[in-house]
C-alpha cells in the first residue's frame, strides 16, 4: 500500500484540499485488535477514544475522505448513535493529544456551526506520515477499517424541536427503513462515482426525521453527492458512474402538488405552478415558495426571501411584493404557508417515502442511484426505469391516479438538455 506524501509539506495526502468526500467521527466503530496491541503501552489519558479517533481516520483513508468532527465540547450525542456513552470534549481531548504526538494534522474550524453533515465548517483532522508509518499496514487495514465505520453507521438519525439528536423506539417501520438504506448503500458501494474533477467519492445515505416524530422531515441526508455545488454549475450532471454518463430526473414544483392532491386541485395547476406568479423571476419564486413552506410568520418568510434576494443580485422586487404576489397566486394554500405548524416538514415526509419507494426498487435490481431530495441520478442507460419509479411513487405514496410533472436533465455534446418527461 502507498501512501501518497506532500514532498514539500511532508503531509499525507490522503485528503485532498478541496474535497466533496467527507465524513464525520463515528463514535461506535468497532476497534481492531491490532490498533489496541499497538496502543495498549501508550502512556495516555484515555486509550480508549484515541483508538476511536486512529479507526476512523483509517477508514477515511481507504476513499480518501475529509474526516470531520466537531469542536463544541458540551455536545454528547444520544445513546442510539453513541453506545460508548462519549462526550465530544473526549474526542477534542484525544484529537489534541494525537496531535502533540505528531500523528494528526488538526485543522480548527474559525467557528462552529453542529456536528451534522449539512454543516459548512466543521473542524477536520488529516494523517500525517508519522500515522501512516505506525497504523497503515497496508490496503487490508484501511478496508477492515472501513468496513468498521459502515458497521456502525446509524441509519436513521431522529432530531427534536432544537435540531438536537434524540432517541427513538425501534420497529418494523425502522428496521424496513434501515433495511432499504442499507441495501442502497451496500448496492451504491459497488460502483465508482467520480466528480466534475475525475475525484472518487462514496456515498452513505440516512434519514433524518424531524421533531420526534416519523411523520415530519425524513429526507435522504449523509451522502457526499449532496455536497457537490450545482445551482449554476450543474455539476451533479457532470458525474460519471463506472465512467458512464448519468441523467437526473426531478418532479416539478413537487410540495406544491402534494398540497393541490390533498384537496383536489393538481389539475388546476398547469405543467408548472411557478409560472403563475407573474413578472417574477422564475428561481426567485422557487425559492420563495419553499421560504413560505418553511417559516413560521409572513415577516420571518419575508426576511428570508430578501436574503435571498441580495445574494442573487435580483432587483427586480422585494421580499415583501414576492411573497404578497405568492400568496395571491395560490390562494387556497394561504394556511399552509407561514405557519407555525411547518408544513414544509410534512411535504418533505411524503416526499422522502417517494424516495423510499424508488430507492428499495432500484436497490433491489442492483442499480446504482442517488437520491437528491426530490430528484433521482442514475445511469443514463436506466433513465426510463426512474421515470417510471418515481411515478409510480408518486401516485402510489399520495394514492391518486393524476398527472405527475418531471423533467429528464442530462448533458450532450456539452449542452445542458432538459425535457419534459410527465406520465
Amino acid at each position: 500500500m502507498s501512501v501518497e506524501i506532500d514532498s514539500n509539506t511532508g503531509v499525507v495526502t490522503s485528503v485532498q484540499t478541496y474535497n466533496i468526500n467527507n465524513r464525520f467521527i463515528n463514535f461506535d466503530i468497532a476497534i481492531d485488535l491490532r490498533i489496541k496491541n499497538k496502543t495498549k503501552r501508550w502512556r495516555v489519558k484515555n486509550k480508549a477514544i484515541l483508538n476511536v479517533v486512529i479507526m476512523n481516520m483509517l477508514a477515511s483513508m481507504y476513499k480518501k475522505h475529509r474526516l470531520y468532527y466537531s469542536r463544541q465540547r458540551n455536545k454528547k450525542e444520544s445513546n442510539i448513535y453513541n453506545k460508548r456513552g462519549i462526550s465530544n470534549a473526549e474526542i477534542c481531548n484525544a484529537i489534541d493529544e494525537l496531535e502533540q504526538l505528531g500523528f494528526l494534522i488538526n485543522h480548527k474550524a474559525p467557528r462552529q456551526y453542529g456536528y451534522t453533515q449539512e454543516d459548512k465548517m466543521s473542524s477536520w483532522i488529516q494523517p500525517t506520515p508519522f500515522f501512516a508509518t505506525e497504523f497503515v499496514t497496508g490496503a487490508e487495514s484501511l478496508i477492515q477499517a472501513n468496513n468498521a465505520w459502515i458497521g456502525a453507521f446509524v441509519p436513521i438519525i431522529m432530531k427534536d424541536k432544537d435540531k438536537n439528536p434524540v432517541d427513538y423506539r425501534a420497529d418494523e417501520n425502522t428496521f424496513a427503513i434501515c433495511a432499504v438504506l442499507n441495501r442502497l448503500n451496500t448496492v451504491n458501494a459497488r460502483y465508482v462515482f467520480t466528480d466534475p474533477e475525475g475525484l472518487e467519492f462514496t456515498n452513505c445515505y440516512g434519514r433524518v426525521f424531524n421533531n420526534e416524530n416519523f411523520e415530519e422531515g425524513g429526507r435522504f441526508f449523509k451522502a457526499n453527492v449532496l455536497n457537490i455545488e450545482n445551482k449554476e454549475s450543474k455539476n451533479r450532471l457532470r458525474i460519471l458512474i463506472d465512467g458512464k454518463p448519468v441523467v437526473e430526473v426531478d418532479y416539478t414544483a413537487l410540495h406544491l402538488f402534494i398540497l393541490a392532491e390533498q384537496k383536489g386541485l393538481a389539475h388546476t395547476l398547469g405543467d408548472d405552478p411557478y409560472k403563475r406568479v407573474q413578472g417574477i423571476d422564475r428561481s426567485i419564486v422557487k425559492l420563495a415558495v419553499n421560504t413560505m413552506l418553511n417559516c413560521s410568520s409572513r415577516l420571518q418568510a419575508v426576511q428570508s426571501v430578501n436574503s435571498d434576494i441580495r445574494k442573487l443580485g435580483y432587483e427586480g422586487c422585494t421580499g415583501s411584493e414576492v411573497v404578497g404576489a405568492i400568496f395571491k397566486a395560490f390562494p387556497a394554500f394561504k394556511d399552509d404557508f407561514c405557519n407555525k405548524q411547518c408544513t414544509g416538514l410534512f411535504l418533505q415526509n411524503q416526499e422522502s417515502w417517494m424516495t423510499h419507494y424508488v430507492a428499495n426498487n432500484m436497490s433491489t435490481l442492483g442499480k446504482p442511484f442517488l437520491p437528491v431530495h426530490d430528484s433521482g441520478i442514475v445511469l443514463a442507460e436506466d433513465k426510463h426505469l426512474l421515470i417510471e419509479l418515481m411515478c409510480n411513487a408518486y401516485k402510489h405514496i399520495l394514492g391518486v391516479d393524476s398527472i405527475v410533472h418531471m423533467k429528464i436533465n442530462y448533458i450532450d455534446d456539452n449542452l445542458i438538455i432538459k425535457e419534459d418527461v410527465s406520465c
